[in-house]
């Protein structure tokens, strides 16, 4: 859960007062990010340009390796039913008495 100090949560009426001032500071990084209220809830987080890209790009590059990792995990796996069938086999033919493998 994203945590906000008391200088990152401000009204809505306030920030709207105040709009090119809070632009500045996340643009300047005087500030991370900025939690708008309304009605004491927050409605919405605003970030720098820069920050909102590092964020993309993270969630690029993890979203590629959960895709290789499910590729790796289906490979293993249908490897796995393969060994687990040869397996099967060797076992069926030590039970029948036969040395063929």
């Amino acid at each position: 859960m994203v945590t906000y100090s008391s200088h990152e949560l401000i009204a809505l009426p306030e920030f709207s007062k105040k709009f090119t001032s809070y632009l500045f500071w996340l643009k300047s990084n005087t500030i991370e990010k900025l939690a708008i209220l309304k009605n004491n809830h927050i409605e919405a987080v605003l970030i720098s340009k820069e920050r909102y890209e590092i964020m993309a790009k993270a969630l690029e590059m993890q979203q590629k390796i959960n895709s290789e990792l499910l590729k790796e995990f289906r490979n293993l796996s249908k490897h796995k039913s393969e060994v687990d069938k040869n397996i099967d086999i060797v076992s069926l033919d030590k039970e029948m008495n036969n040395d063929i493998f």
